[in-house]
């Protein structure tokens, strides 16, 4: 059989016309399409082009087949080109475009009615091999982007037996001399590591900052404000945490998931990259390590962390003072070691202050040291940019005045700046604004780059290292030294005025103990004074702040703890009840299913002791108001001023509760939701009350018999008050709320709340728990580190009394022994 394409067309149009000819003749529409096909045969026939165009494809198809193969990158499809022309017999443009599909159809039809009646093999597979390549030619897109030497290329995919759709970026390819793609080989496996700086999202972009509930998904704008909204059913259900989303014009509806760009470090290079199909269905985040290809400018998957940091790096913890409770002493005392230098440093030098390297905070476990460090980062931030959008107020200021000295618009903001009784000196301006750096001699360039760092959404953000003593620690010799030259050279690599690096050192007593105390290798000698040299380095940045924590601060060798190293020192003692009050409010709020069912007295009755956070007073308008409006839900929930619950903004004696008051006693409806919403927060405040008496009661107590060194048994009584953490208080709530979940599911969703007894049986539960932890650690740091294990800890007893008791009655349950500090606390 002739296998030129001519005559290959000269066979179809004779199976076209004995089709035409057949018995019975075809119906009038199926006899119009086939006349219509057999007048484009009859035109391909007479085109030299097409007949040029199969024989270069012929030749194609051998040179895939042959050497030298080459390899190269798939980077995706092409986008659709223009329709493609060819030139009939009278040199007349033909676009084949719009009857592509049309003439497919009826073309596949004549073929395969052909090859089921041809009987040769030979026939058969020419006239499938004719059927593969009109098919390529009218409907397949073979057209791909591949990398090659660095460099982007439009080709052919020739691979007949390799789909389009089995491709994924970087994915490795074979190409032949014509760079055209004839077969595919394992994923692109080369490339250079990155670190992730910024992820850049267009306007109206939000992160996902949980998987969605139905159709609702809680978001973060890119600037940091939190909110939420809907989004369709199949579009939920590929969200995750972390994902960039478009959000409409409105701010309630989620359009769409964003594929960003990634700005990355290689090197001491920066670049801006895309990240293939594999990255963007995984999370990514400022400071992952990526691989890429910087010549082709793509990114293609995330790497695991390195293991000589062993570093987690957070960009802007999500962790504010507010969150913290019981600590204002301390967190005050943090923010003028370290906020009031960092952001006013130019007031420090002028009054010839040091700013301290360092701070230490020490004290029990479970009383809040990880959180204020990582607070830190989060207000650093927030007061660089209130501290940069007052400068740039004065900036504006002083150049308004400068042109002219009684321009009223001027006044007044100097006015509401420094005051209503302020009056502005020209000299004086000029003079602060030279102490924060600002030039004077072109004060337009310093106001424009301040602007720049504030409108840009990642200008201005904090880094947070949490470095953890254990992790560190490696057996072979001088890998944990080089792996603390790592973290302060990644933290002064990326410290500026604007992004401080925070690095945390948990746990020091691991790591740094006091050189010479070691019992085998004494690695102390050898960490310890790498650990002094990177410090005392820190002074060439001043945008790294060191903080420890520690449980043993005793423990720690002294040279890290003399002034010039870690200068400050803050203690974060055992909660009082008073600070006991503020934590537990943090986890048993007024939103969570409560019941009073037990209460010794009503709610009403316990007074306003504790101030619930803002952030919960709204969610619970949304909760318990959704049969409200819309407008006047909004309304309430603008209304709810910070710093304030309920309660507190329909205090008359508060101002800043006007807008709420107005709105209740304007609608009734509105009137009596903030009265339920206030009577949870009585309810919710008078169980921590009743809680607290039980915890911090003089005759609640933990009763143990402890082995000591000589191998007699010691009957000893701790007050439970002395156990008390943040850590104790979230964990005990966690246990009620499990307790009355589980009530609710026994009794068929009959909804009974957490109650009191709930919170009692955790409490004994929390203690009984962990009594050998709780008393072996008690022992070890009042007496010494192996002065009893736990398992020395026996025979453990939890006595609940919320009544106060006569003292004699308790000195009469001591043990019959000699009191002595170190055995018998204090009742």
């Amino acid at each position: 059989m002739p296998t030129d394409p001519e005559t290959l067309i000269h066979l179809l149009e004779n199976l076209v016309k004995e089709k035409l000819r057949a018995t019975p003749p075809p119906p009038p529409d199926e006899r119009a399409r086939l006349m219509e096909l057999l007048a484009f045969v009859g035109k391909l026939s007479g085109i030299q082009r097409l007949r040029e165009l199969l024989i270069k494809t012929q030749r194609e198809l051998e040179e895939a087949r042959s050497a030298p193969l080459e390899y190269g990158v798939f980077l995706g499809v092409c986008p659709p080109r223009p329709k493609r022309q060819i030139i009939d017999e009278n040199g007349q443009p033909m676009e084949l475009g719009n009857q592509n599909d049309l003439l497919w159809e009826m073309l596949s039809q004549v073929l395969n009615e052909a090859i089921g009646r041809a009987i040769l093999p030979d026939e058969r597979a020419r006239l499938e091999r004719l059927r593969d390549e009109l098919h390529g030619i009218l409907i397949t897109q073979r057209d791909v982007i591949v990398g090659y030497n660095g460099q982007r290329l439009e080709v052919k995919l020739v691979a007949a037996d390799v789909p389009v759709e089995q491709l994924r970026e970087g994915q490795q390819v074979v190409l032949n001399r014509s760079r055209n793609v004839v077969g595919i080989r394992q994923d692109f496996v080369r490339g250079e590591t990155a670190e992730v700086i910024a992820i850049l999202s267009p306007e109206n972009a939000a992160r996902v900052l949980a998987a969605a509930e139905g159709t609702h998904v809680r978001l973060q704008w890119l600037s940091g404000e939190k909110f939420s909204a809907t989004c369709d059913a199949p579009l939920a259900e590929t969200l995750k945490r972390g994902d960039i989303v478009q959000i409409d014009a409105s701010g309630k509806q989620v359009i769409a998931k964003i594929r960003p760009r990634l700005r990355v470090r290689v090197g001491s290079n920066e670049a801006v990259v895309e990240i293939s199909d594999q990255l963007f269905h995984e999370t990514v985040q400022v400071g992952d390590s990526v691989r890429v290809d910087p010549r082709l400018g793509i990114a293609f998957e995330k790497l695991p962390a390195q293991e000589s940091g062993s570093l987690t790096l957070e960009q802007v913890p999500d962790v504010r003072y507010e969150d913290i409770g019981g600590l204002d002493e301390q967190i005050t005392a943090i923010r003028d070691a370290i906020e009031l230098p960092y952001v006013y440093r130019h007031l420090f030098d002028e009054f010839q202050l040091n700013r301290p390297k360092g701070i230490l905070l020490y004290g029990p476990p479970g009383c809040g040291k990880t959180l204020i460090a990582k607070a830190v980062a989060n207000s650093l931030t927030l007061s660089i940019r209130e501290y940069l959008s007052r400068l740039a107020q004065l900036i504006e200021i002083y150049l308004s005045l400068r042109a002219n000295p009684q321009d009223a618009q001027a006044l007044a903001a100097f006015r509401q700046l420094r005051g209503a009784e302020a009056v502005p000196n020209l000299f004086e301006i000029a003079e602060e604004l030279r102490l924060n750096n600002v030039d004077l001699d072109d004060p337009k360039a310093s106001l424009m780059r301040i602007n720049e760092v504030l409108r840009r959404k990642d200008g201005i953000r904090s880094y947070f290292l949490n470095v953890k003593g254990p992790e560190l620690l490696n057996k072979y010799v001088g890998e944990t030294e080089s792996r603390i030259r790592k973290i302060f050279e990644d933290a002064k690599a990326r410290a500026t005025f604007y992004t401080p690096v925070v690095i945390f050192f948990d746990e020091m007593e691991a790591l740094f103990r006091t050189r010479g105390s070691g019992r085998s290798s004494d690695v102390e000698t050898t960490i310890v004074p790498q650990f002094l040299a990177e410090m005392d380095g820190v002074e060439g940045s001043e945008n790294v702040i060191i903080i420890g924590a520690s449980n043993r601060s005793d423990m720690i060798d002294p040279a890290i703890l003399r002034p010039g190293r870690l200068d400050v020192k803050i203690k974060i003692n055992r909660p009082t009840q008073e600070a006991a009050l503020q934590i537990m409010a943090l986890y048993l709020t007024p939103n969570l299913p409560l019941s009073d069912a037990d209460l010794p007295q009503a709610p009403q009755s316990y007074g306003r002791n504790v101030t619930f956070k803002a952030a919960t007073a709204r969610h619970c308008i949304e909760l318990f108001g959704a049969a409200l409006p819309e407008e006047k839900r909004e309304a309430l929930l603008k209304a709810v001023p910070e710093k304030h619950d309920i309660r507190k903004a329909l205090d008359p004696h508060e101002p800043q509760g006007a807008a709420l008051r107005a709105l209740a006693q304007a609608d009734p409806e509105v009137q009596a939701l903030l009265a339920e919403l206030a009577y949870r927060e009585q309810l919710a405040e008078a169980l921590i009350v009743e809680t607290l008496k039980i915890l911090y009661s003089a005759t609640s107590r933990l009763e143990t018999s402890v082995r000591t060194q000589n191998g007699a048994d010691e009957r000893l009584v701790f007050p439970l008050r002395d156990f008390a953490s943040g850590a104790v208080l979230m964990s005990l709530v966690s246990r009620a709320k499990k307790t009355a979940l589980k009530r609710q599911i026994a009794l068929s969703n009959s909804r009974v709340g957490i109650t009191l007894s709930d919170l009692r049986a955790a409490l004994a539960e929390e203690f009984r728990e962990n009594a050998e932890q709780f008393v072996a650690h008690w022992m070890n740091e009042n007496i010494g580190v192996g002065a009893v294990r736990q398992g020395d800890v026996r025979a453990v007893k939890v006595f609940l009394e919320a009544l106060e008791e006569d003292p004699w009655g308790i000195e009469k349950r001591k043990p019959y022994r000699a009191a002595q500090p170190h055995s018998q606390p204090s009742t």
